[in-house]
């Protein structure tokens, strides 16, 4: 019983106390983003939309109920039911209807592609605060240090091994890391802020975030384009354009349209006298093969015929240039991934580098051989070699997302 209370206390403990994960927040985002609710909209949009195209087929039926009086005070009276429509033999509601399904489908492409603008969004803001966190424990270590040096120093003037001035520049140093620190906490809060509205979350800290660690990985070598989004919606815009061209086409063209129609009602019959003449139910039934055309408008149909060819040309024009615009783009991310990954194995050599010195310039300024300014030199060297990591870390995996975007891939194997 004891051991089921204490595995209970300590699920209920991680709940309290747990921490939200770079995929939380993605998640967040993807359910509460005011750009993806209105984007899902006009997704819904087109979808009632190509929906709505089908009903346009349907007959039009009504039931009526008509009464008539005549000069020699006769009445009658008829009531039924009428079906009917008109199908052309290149009717423009067909076109109508292919034209608002890849409309559908370019909805459904927007959507995903600002699905996956947000991932990055979050990852840039997620990535920039653990970037934030680590330099103010950079800072409050080294004003922890530089308080340490500062207390030894003052035993030291005490008996006169020290000059005061050291004293002074080791303070002023303190308060300038203090207000460095300070600018840190500032951008944290912006910046959480921003992951908040972005989310719907109510992180206050960023001790509530778990920090993402990034693992580093061979760069891709794939550089198909056919399936970004930028591709495939000029993909979904030009054969909307083939279609419109082939329809105007189509209209130079005389209309061959067939009508029916279908009536079943009955008469009743109203005499002078009175007396009530109902009439059997009537079913009547009519097709007709018509054939029309409009010479008044055969000009304006010419030209609405060469502005859809030309549209068309325009728009082959348009996925030539992005095709190019594509696998130059591809390309550069390849190249900045390669140069991304020596940066990073530069970076740690640095510091490693960085380290050594520091404790190097450590030591020879307790000793009196170097004075506060080349030790400070060091330490800000040493600062600047972890943050400069860092950022590269950041920017390696935000290449990667947009690498993954590029190629229409999910991003981090997940979105």
């Amino acid at each position: 019983m004891k051991t089921k209370l204490f595995i209970i206390f300590i699920f209920i403990i991680e709940i309290l106390f747990a921490k939200s994960t770079l995929y939380d927040c993605i998640d967040a985002a993807l359910q509460n983003s005011f750009e993806v609710k209105i984007e899902n909209q006009e997704l819904q949009i087109s979808k009632y939309n190509f929906q709505n195209s089908y009903y346009s087929y349907i007959p039009q039926a009504y039931i009526f109920n008509t009464s008539k009086y005549e000069t020699n005070k006769r009445k009658t009276n008829s009531n039924g039911l009428s079906i009917s429509e008109q199908i052309n033999l290149f009717d423009e509601r067909f076109a109508s209807t292919k034209t608002d399904k890849l409309s559908y489908q370019q909805s459904i492409l927007n959507l995903n592609e600002e699905k996956q603008k947000l991932v990055i969004e979050i990852l840039d803001i997620f990535l920039s605060l653990q970037i934030f966190y680590d330099k103010i424990e950079y800072y409050e270590n080294i004003i922890e240090l530089y308080q340490k040096q500062l207390q030894y120093f003052e035993e030291l003037i005490k008996v006169g091994n020290k000059n005061v001035l050291d004293i002074y520049s080791i303070k002023i140093e303190i308060k300038n890391n203090e207000i460095i620190l300070q600018q840190q906490e500032n951008q944290i809060v912006k910046f959480l802020d921003e992951l908040n509205f972005k989310t719907g979350l109510s992180l206050k800290n960023i001790s509530e975030l778990e920090k993402f660690n990034l693992e580093i990985s061979p760069h891709f070598s794939e550089n198909s384009h056919k399936k970004s989004y930028g591709w495939e919606s000029n993909q979904i815009t030009l054969s909307k354009f083939e279609i419109n061209k082939k329809q105007s086409l189509i209209n130079l063209f005389p209309s061959i349209f067939l009508d029916g129609s279908l009536n079943y009602y009955k008469e009743i019959d109203f005499a002078e006298s009175s007396n009530l003449f109902e009439n059997e139910w009537i079913k009547t039934w009519q097709i007709s093969l018509n054939f029309q055309y409009y010479f008044g408008s055969i000009l304006q149909k010419r030209m609405n015929h060469k502005i859809n060819e030309r549209r068309l040309f325009q728009q082959n024009l348009q996925l030539e240039k992005l095709e190019k615009e594509l696998q130059l783009q591809i390309k550069g991310k390849k190249n900045d991934l390669i140069l991304k990954e020596k940066e990073i194995t530069l970076h740690q050599d640095k510091i490693e580098l960085a380290k050594q010195k520091f404790q190097l310039s450590k030591d020879r300024f307790q000793g009196g051989l170097i004075d506060f300014f080349e030790f400070k030199n060091d330490a800000n060297e040493m600062i600047s070699a972890n943050i400069s990591l860092s950022e590269t870390r950041k920017n390696y995996l935000l290449i990667i997302a947009e690498y993954e975007k590029l190629l229409g891939k999910k991003i981090l194997k997940k979105y």
